[in-house]
């Protein structure tokens, strides 16, 4: 059964995270959600994991869901802040609650940006990458309606942020009601493709080359938001993992193989990483 949790971050904010786990786990997976989506949405994924005997948590983006915190013009909460604060706070909580088991994080669209990103800051903060869904959002990797209407976005994103305070993503049709410095850094990765976030200073792309271990990547073929050619814009830039991609289609789930409709039909994609994380070395 899962229950919620709230979890204290390095910056005194309460962040829910959904555990559904099992007794003695050896691999732990930690999911991410896409922007604007709330926790709950992955119900059906986490009770598909822990009856593959896999324990899971589910970490609210804040702002969303049973998030008591809510986007405005005042809080500068970014990629910083959600990686170096509320995924490094959930993983904290994890280690310690399952100290012999492997960390595994599954990050879905803007989660598979932030899991990403730690690996590259924190290589050694978990065990292996899973992306669902999950790619660059840079313009130049679309093609036709999704290329201008990403266009489009990045030109009125920043004048709909600075007169309302926060992005309307409930109201334009992608994501949801969104802090500002979270949706600029967004907006940065798609207007360049650089890992380039408000606060990390590190040198994330040099970082990026310099990463080992292992990745999987499940692409959808009915997935306008995150194409494969978005997908490779993040595998190009890791020399040195293990990639592995599996194209999924929609007989594969059972249902259209979009960029959402498999959390809701998800025995494929369990069944696989399950099999995965079998055959992969420690």
């Amino acid at each position: 059964m899962t229950s919620l949790l709230s979890i204290q971050t390095d910056s005194n904010v309460l962040v829910p995270l959904y555990e559904n786990t099992i007794d003695h786990a050896s691999d732990v997976i930690l999911i991410l959600p896409a922007m604007g989506v709330r926790a709950s949405f992955y119900k059906a994924l986490s009770n598909s994991f822990k009856e593959h005997q896999i324990a899971n948590y589910i970490l609210e983006q804040r702002g969303q869901g049973r998030s008591i915190e809510k986007p405005s013009r005042h809080s500068s909460f970014g990629y910083k802040d959600y990686i170096l604060n509320d995924l490094m706070g959930a993983i904290e909580h994890i280690k310690h609650k399952h100290p012999k088991a492997k960390i595994h994080c599954i990050g879905h669209s803007l989660g598979g940006h932030m899991a990403l990103t730690l690996k590259a800051l924190k290589p050694c903060n978990f065990d292996n990458l899973i992306l669902c869904a999950s790619g660059s959002p840079y313009i130049g990797a679309f093609k036709g309606k999704q290329y201008y209407g990403g266009k489009f976005l990045c030109f009125i994103a920043p004048m709909l942020i600075s007169i309302l305070g926060y992005f309307p993503g409930q109201f334009v049709g992608f994501a949801g009601k969104e802090y500002p410095q979270l949706f600029r850094d967004w907006l940065n990765l798609a207007r360049d493709d650089h890992f380039n976030f408000k606060g990390l200073n590190d040198n994330i792309e040099a970082q990026f080359k310099r990463i080992e271990g292992n990745i999987l990547c499940f692409s959808f073929q009915e997935d306008d938001f995150a194409p494969i050619t978005a997908s490779l814009c993040f595998l190009d830039r890791l020399d040195l993992m293990e990639k592995k991609v599996v194209s999924v289609t929609s007989d594969d789930i059972g249902v259209k193989a979009d960029h959402f409709s498999w959390a809701k039909s998800p025995e494929f994609i369990v069944s696989k990483v399950k099999q995965w994380l079998q055959e992969t070395p420690n």
